[in-house]
């Protein structure tokens, strides 16, 4: 199981009980002086036994994501929830690489599934239309 933490305070960051990469931590004070928006994400999984962290620069479209064994300098993609280091691999957030298609087709299927069960509800409910912007869901 992944349990991810968002932390948006410097000093919250400084006292979690794993302590984050001190160039992440850096970077975050810096951008935190120049009132630059900034939140970190702390990965912790059963299956690994230290956290990963990773550092979102939303301003400056910058991530840092750090696996536990480097640091890499990319971009976090809030839409799939990957990040894309500066050679193109794409990580989630258990430190493992994976594939923007294979996301891409898990979300075409649950769009699928969302329009198939609204047309059952318009079906249901003689046609008429209960989507979000009927105060339905």
């Amino acid at each position: 199981m992944l349990r991810v933490k968002r932390i948006v305070e410097v000093e919250a960051l400084k006292y979690q009980a794993t302590t984050p990469p001190r160039l992440i931590l850096a970077a975050v004070e810096t951008a935190a002086e120049r009132s630059e928006p900034w939140w970190v994400f702390q990965a912790i999984s059963d299956r690994q036994e230290d956290a990963l962290w990773l550092a979102v620069f939303p301003d400056a479209k910058e991530a840092l994501f750090f696996t536990g064994e480097e640091t890499l300098k990319g971009r976090w993609d809030e839409g799939h929830s990957v990040f894309f280091d500066e050679d193109g691999n794409t990580w989630n957030l258990e430190g493992r690489q994976v594939s923007v298609s294979s996301l891409d087709d898990e979300a075409a299927e649950e769009d699928a599934g969302y329009e198939e069960e609204m047309a059952q509800r318009r079906r249901r409910n003689n046609g008429e239309d209960l989507g979000p912007d009927k105060g339905f869901l």
